[in-house]
């Protein structure tokens, strides 16, 4: 099992590890790159705002209606 490990490894040329190497370093780098990005699923400031008070209206909403519906408050 190792022997087929150090056969496999002295098989690739220096040339093949090293770009192996800087691929992966390139990866790297996009992936920090990515992450330090302003956006969240591809949206702006604004329409995440604009999301986020969408939702908040809908969870109230449907709150009031179970409340309402469940009789624990009335008008």
């Amino acid at each position: 099992m190792f022997d087929e490990l150090v056969d496999n490894n002295d098989a690739g040329s220096f040339d093949e590890k090293n770009t192996l190497f800087e691929s992966e370093r390139g990866r790297r780098s996009r992936r920090h790159a990515s992450a330090a990005s302003p956006r969240f699923m591809g949206m702006t400031a604004r329409q995440r705002f604009i999301l986020s008070m969408m939702l908040l209206l809908a969870v109230c909403s449907l709150g009031s209606m179970c409340l309402l519906i469940t009789g624990k408050i009335a008008f």
